[in-house]
């Protein structure tokens, strides 16, 4: 499996997105983003800080070794992702040229992505809330996203098939944005 290409424009098998591909959810998730109050020029340190609380979910499921869930929190840190990317005035598809699988193992892939997140969120602290956008460039969210993709590898999942399972859960669900952050009703 070395050196093998990711398939990062895969099609979608059997729902309700069928034959969409990761950049066409991907504006479809914006778009919830922009809908729900969370896309705006100040919010991309809280953006961030939901990043990591995504993550922490995902590194328990992939502990617990359990692929449904780990295919939920994947595209839950993806949602965060795409909506930092867009504030951040890119695409998080533009992140996806030359990926290849590395043969890291799990906790490898878990390691390096929370080393990228780290890395970000460092760079947000620093600044002040008008200077955040802009702050992350493509080449640092394709750091996260090529250890996400490698992590996701080994579950035999693709980083569309994350999106798209995060997508259709959250754009059917209730809740408000309070500040910038988006909380769900229970």
């Amino acid at each position: 499996m070395n050196q093998k290409k990711l398939a990062m424009t895969c099609r979608f098998k059997h729902n309700k997105l069928n034959n969409m591909t990761f950049e066409e959810v991907e504006k479809l998730v914006v778009a919830w983003g922009y809908e729900k109050g969370i896309i705006f020029i100040g919010n991309e340190k809280k953006q961030m800080c939901k990043t990591f609380a995504e993550f922490g979910e995902l590194s328990d499921e992939v502990l617990k070794n359990n692929r449904e869930k780990i295919k939920d929190e994947a595209g839950d840190v993806l949602v965060t992702l795409c909506l930092q990317a867009s504030m951040q005035g890119f695409s998080l598809s533009d992140s996806f040229f030359n990926l290849c699988y590395n043969g890291e193992d799990e906790t490898d892939c878990l390691l390096s992505i929370l080393d990228s997140i780290s890395y970000c969120s460092n760079r947000l602290h620093s600044l002040s809330s008008l200077q955040c956008a802009g702050a992350i460039s493509k080449w640092d969210m394709q750091t996260i996203v090529e250890s996400l993709c490698n992590l996701l590898q080994h579950y035999q999942l693709t980083p569309a098939e994350c999106l798209e399972f995060a997508y259709n859960k959250i754009s059917t669900r209730k809740g408000k944005t309070i500040d910038g952050t988006y909380i769900k009703e229970e």
